[in-house]
């Protein structure tokens, strides 16, 4: 028998003797916990968005409607000629008609990130 031959005979004996080697990676463990907890705090952080954009929709909906009562004070200040209240009543009316719009859009941009998550 050749020298070689005979090292592989020893070493197939050899190793088929011995128990298969256990390797405990406990990191992949940890990290599947570690990756569960994670993405379960997503859960709570939607729920956030979505009550953020609910009350962002409140917010839009009372500035419009104080904006269009504004419009009407504004006329009936016009009616009495009274141009300061006039001027003030159509100034607010205008500021919170675009917050109203500005916060609607944000409301819509919030609503659609958190049905993405």
């Amino acid at each position: 028998m050749k020298p070689e031959q005979s090292v592989y005979n020893k070493l197939h004996k050899f190793s088929a003797k011995e128990e298969p080697m256990k390797v405990e990676l406990s990191i992949i463990d940890d990290l599947i916990n570690e990756y569960k907890q994670t993405a379960a705090r997503a859960v709570p952080a939607k729920r956030q968005i979505t009550q953020a954009a609910d009350e962002l929709k409140f917010v839009a909906n009372q500035l419009s409607k104080i904006s269009e009562k504004l419009v009407d004070v504004k006329k009936q200040a016009d009616e009495l000629g009274a141009n300061d209240a006039s001027s003030k009543a159509s100034s607010v009316s205008e500021a919170a008609k675009s917050l109203a719009s500005s916060w609607s859009k944000a409301a819509e941009q919030a609503e659609s990130a958190a049905k993405r998550i």
